[in-house]
């Protein structure tokens, strides 16, 4: 065998082994440790897939179904590619709990706003994933003098302001779930998106945080 065939065999055999080898670290990396609570937001009757991997295409390993007037918790431990792997979940109607190791999309997961339990406060919603972030724009929750008022506002550059119309828009209060890093959220609060500390979140959908 010449020199230049031998050279060329090994070469080849180089980048098969390499392709072998599994990519454990990019895997590890793709995973953000991610401790909360959130709750289902998904009313499909069929309920929602709880799937192996933080893919469409992973095996349905469970099926979250809620019936009406049914709160669900789930614990979620990670986050992938707006994923979230949870290891448990619980029905408040009838008092279950039911341990699980999968992934739910985090479009069908909300929290609630922490500003939102107590009189007069505001929540940054920030660029990136950190204390010193840009404000992309200011969450203001306004309950009135009387408990009766309830104003969510969407306090934006330019001294612009829009009142969020949670009573009439689904959900529009939630603060739906599109990532986690570092101690952070990625949110979607009606039409807006940011950042904000776990600790803002509420994911007990049936009693305060405080």
């Amino acid at each position: 065998m010449t020199t230049k065939i031998w050279r060329r065999l090994a070469g080849a055999c180089a980048v098969a082994a390499f392709a072998a080898v599994p990519m454990s670290g990019a895997s590890a990396q793709a995973e953000n440790k991610c401790e909360l609570n959130a709750y289902t937001i998904d009313e499909d009757p069929n309920g929602i897939n709880i799937r192996s991997a933080p893919s469409n295409q992973g095996k349905v390993v469970g099926v979250i179904k809620a019936k009406k007037d049914d709160d669900v918790q789930v614990d979620i431990v990670a986050e992938s590619n707006g994923w979230f792997r949870i290891k448990a979940y619980e029905h408040f109607a009838v008092t279950r709990n039911v341990k699980i190791d999968g992934w739910l999309h985090g479009s069908r997961l909300g929290s609630g706003l922490m500003i939102m339990q107590a009189g007069k406060a505001s929540e940054r919603l920030l660029e990136e994933p950190s204390a010193r972030s840009k404000t992309l724009l200011l969450l203001t929750w306004d309950p009135g003098e009387d408990q009766q008022k309830q104003d969510l506002w969407a306090e934006l550059p330019g001294d612009k302001r829009e009142k969020i119309d949670f009573a009439k828009i689904k959900h529009a209060a939630t603060a739906v779930l599109l990532a986690c890093t570092g101690g952070y959220v990625k949110v979607r609060v009606h039409k807006y998106e940011g950042w904000v500390p776990a600790g803002r979140l509420c994911g007990n959908p049936v009693t305060t945080c405080n």
